[in-house]
């Protein structure tokens, strides 16, 4: 008993009493249907508290620890008619919560790149602004992000998009859905 964490002390505590009050009782009558009814009464007590001694059940994480994500980055889902495109190539390891982007562009001058929760035609809050190299946005952009929960399951339901805003299109000129590959 010395090893047992202080919660099962009392558990234990409290179940040893019950037992020893319900014997006595037991113990002390005379009549053969208030012995049964003490009898049913142990155990619908004993049932409970078996039951509610259980641990709880631990959500299994997905065994993969390493995840490709892409997105095909382009015009749909924007006003712009942009002939701009793009690729997001990641990977997201989720035992670190990071999200390691390269992203590849052409036809655009790249004023801002975010990440967005939604779907590219469905505008969603910002998730973050994905970091300048220098003075200016060039093709690739590499960098990584770490996922709070919330991002991480967006990311999981296909509900993440990359948003890349130009001067002329501040809203944005293209964006793309991000999707992971190998979800199982």
């Amino acid at each position: 008993m010395a090893s047992q964490e202080p919660n099962e002390k009392v558990k234990m505590l409290k179940r040893n009493n019950m037992i020893f009050i319900l014997m006595s009782i037991f113990m002390n009558s005379r009549r053969t249907s208030l012995k049964i009814t003490l009898i049913t009464l142990s155990m619908v007590f004993a049932a409970a508290f078996l039951f509610m001694s259980c641990k709880k059940k631990v959500v299994d994480l997905p065994k993969r620890i390493r995840f490709d994500v892409i997105a095909q980055i382009d015009s749909n889902g924007t006003k712009s008619a942009s002939k701009a495109k793009g690729n997001l190539t990641a990977e997201y390891l989720s035992s670190t919560k990071q999200l390691t982007y390269n992203i590849t562009y052409s036809g655009a001058e790249v004023a801002q790149v975010d990440l967005h929760y939604g779907t590219s035609a469905a505008l969603g809050a910002g998730v973050a602004i994905l970091k300048k190299q220098g003075q200016k946005y060039t093709s690739p952009l590499k960098g990584y992000i770490k996922l709070d929960v919330a991002a991480e399951d967006a990311l999981f339901k296909d509900s993440l998009y990359i948003n890349i805003s130009t001067a002329k299109f501040p809203g944005g000129e293209i964006r793309g859905q991000l999707t992971v590959k190998n979800k199982k």
